[in-house]
């Protein structure tokens, strides 16, 4: 008979090579920064959807130089959501109505009557005059001395139809 055959060799064992996955883009400082910057700028005083933040990145991208950090940078609803918040926007979606993002806070004396409101459109995607005066009330103990303050935050969030007042983009 002839000899039995000899034994298979043993597996070759390479010694795993570990890689280092590259940092996902939006964990660069740099397009972090970029962006932040972008979404504050976008958003500026009033409200707006995440589609419409999307269209003005890709039209901003357009005209970026290459060495821009946002000039390559693919962005997912996810990134540009966590930005928005990064940046102390709030999301606002009354019930029927798709997701909004206003900021929280413009860094100027109108921001407790502008959270007010904010808080008041979380709820709903109308608003009157009265109501706010009174959330203000009853919120801070005291209503603005200058009742122009009210009249701008509600123009800077909302579009006047009568005496409502309704979510911008809604």
């Amino acid at each position: 008979p002839p000899p039995p055959p000899p034994p298979p060799p043993p597996p070759l064992t390479v010694p795993a090579i570990k890689q280092e996955s590259p940092p996902a883009p939006g964990d660069d400082p740099e397009v972090q920064t970029a962006l932040g910057q972008f979404c504050r700028e976008a958003l500026g005083r009033g409200a707006m959807g995440l589609e419409e933040v999307r269209k003005r990145l890709l039209l901003k991208q357009v005209g970026c130089s290459k060495d821009d950090p946002l000039k390559l940078l693919v962005v997912s609803e996810v990134l540009l959501e966590t930005s928005l918040e990064r940046i102390g926007a709030v999301c606002l979606q009354p019930p029927g109505c798709h997701k909004l993002f206003a900021l929280q806070s413009l860094g100027e004396p109108s921001d407790k009557c502008r959270l007010a409101v904010l808080k008041m459109l979380q709820q709903s995607r109308t608003v009157r005059k009265k109501q706010v005066l009174e959330q203000l009330a009853a919120q801070y103990g005291e209503v603005p001395s200058d009742k122009k303050t009210v009249a701008t935050v509600l123009r800077d969030l909302c579009t006047s139809r009568g005496a409502q007042w309704y979510l911008q983009g809604t």
